[in-house]
């Protein structure tokens, strides 16, 4: 108990004065030259050292800064310094070449607030705290201008606040759970040795440690609320409640189951939403890949298509029927099937007439395999043919006796 009482004051002090202390200060570029004007000089004077620039700044004096001090500063990357006496000249006073000069000093301080400020970032995520610390009050104090360099300071300033409320959760929510588990063991100790004063006041001082403990963990709670870090509000809230309920943190844990409950309903819809699109996507995936392959069909139909004709024009028919049976597997739906079809019908019925008759007129004048062969071509054609067929297998029988007689003959 002792200990506590000497440890957490200290430590609470050191937290709230780690909050109100300013990451940097943003340090005041003095004024190294003033207005002609105001002292009536027509001309500007050159100082070659920093103590003139100074001296005459005190008296009013007009005194451009020599390129020699310039340089020097640029070497020690001060450009606040280099900007602040470039800039003070009147630009009725400046040549052409300090015009460039002023131009190109301008780029690289800009380049020095994106590099410093990179640097800065690196070293204070990394953890190393001190050295980013010491590089960005420095880098101040050579630009106090860099927009990035002040957006950096507020960045950390931020998070420099939110790391000490989070070390100052973790100490309350440890006292709280010491609170806890204390005050029953001094009630047990008051019913063993009721008139002992130490205890007495050690109960009373750990009462007084539970209200001030939970009114603090109210406090970071409905901060975390605000910031959205439902997770931590639930932490400090339910313990603040747990230790000292209060209306105000009752009606914050309300708040917090509010919330919740919101953003789950909005988790939900976003799913939903992104359920929906990835349907959405997938069919119009659909949609692509069968409008891609119908394409493929439709080329690949229309060839089939040509040589069909081709095969009509030369009167390969039974070619043009390979690639009727063809176009009838790969585009069945082809608007020109139905066309072609008819079309090989009544080309196939004449051409297989004129073969049978053809066949018959070389039958009858004894050229049996000619007239069998002719004959074939029209069952081809036609492979249900009733005619071609019975000519055919008598053209066989009458070849075959021709060829028993032959052997018979010539023994050959």
């Amino acid at each position: 108990m002792k200990l506590y009482q000497a440890f957490f004051p200290v430590l609470f002090v050191s937290l709230v004065a780690c909050q109100t202390q300013p990451v940097v200060d943003k340090p005041v570029v003095d004024k190294l030259v003033v207005d002609t004007a105001v002292v009536g000089k027509a001309d500007v004077d050159t100082v070659a050292d920093e103590s003139q620039v100074k001296a005459a700044s005190k008296i009013g004096a007009v005194r451009k800064v020599s390129q020699d001090l310039i340089d020097k500063w640029l070497a020690e990357e001060k450009y606040s310094k280099v900007l602040g006496s470039l800039e003070s000249v009147p630009q009725s006073k400046r040549a052409k070449q300090d015009r460039a000069q002023l131009k190109k000093i301008k780029e690289l301080a800009d380049e020095y607030d994106r590099k410093q400020s990179d640097t800065i970032e690196q070293l204070y995520e990394a953890g190393d705290r001190k050295t980013a610390m010491a590089l960005l009050e420095k880098s101040f104090n050579n630009y106090s201008d860099g927009s990035r360099l002040w957006f950096v300071k507020k960045q950390i300033q931020k998070k420099q606040k939110n790391y000490v409320r989070e070390i100052e959760s973790q100490l309350l929510l440890a006292r709280g759970e010491w609170l806890l588990q204390s005050v029953p063991l001094y009630k047990e100790l008051l019913r063993v040795e009721p008139d002992d004063m130490k205890i007495v006041v050690a109960q009373k001082q750990a009462k007084e440690d539970i209200a001030v403990v939970a009114t603090r963990l109210t406090a970071l709670g409905i901060h975390a609320l605000s910031a959205n870090d439902y997770d931590l509000a639930s932490q400090r809230l339910n313990m603040a409640n747990t230790l000292a309920p209060t209306s105000e943190n009752i009606a914050a844990l309300a708040r917090l189951d509010q919330l919740i409950y919101e953003k789950r309903v909005i988790e939900r819809d976003l799913v939903q939403l992104q359920e929906e699109k990835q349907r959405r996507l997938a069919a119009r995936k659909r949609v692509k890949d069968q409008r891609a392959r119908q394409a493929q069909v439709d080329k690949a139909g229309t060839q089939l298509v040509d040589k069909i004709h081709h095969a009509f024009a030369k009167e390969e028919l039974l070619q043009a029927k390979i690639l009727i049976a063809k176009l009838k597997r790969v585009d069945k739906h082809n608007v020109d099937l139905p066309r072609l079809q008819k079309n090989l019908n009544k080309s196939v019925v004449k051409k297989v007439d004129a073969l049978l008759e053809k066949g018959s007129e070389l039958y009858s004048n004894g050229q049996i395999e000619k007239a069998k062969n002719l004959w074939g071509s029209a069952l081809a054609l036609d492979p249900n043919n009733k005619k071609a067929k019975a000519r055919i297998k008598r053209a066989e029988q009458v070849l075959s006796k021709l060829r028993e007689l032959q052997f018979k003959s010539t023994g050959k």
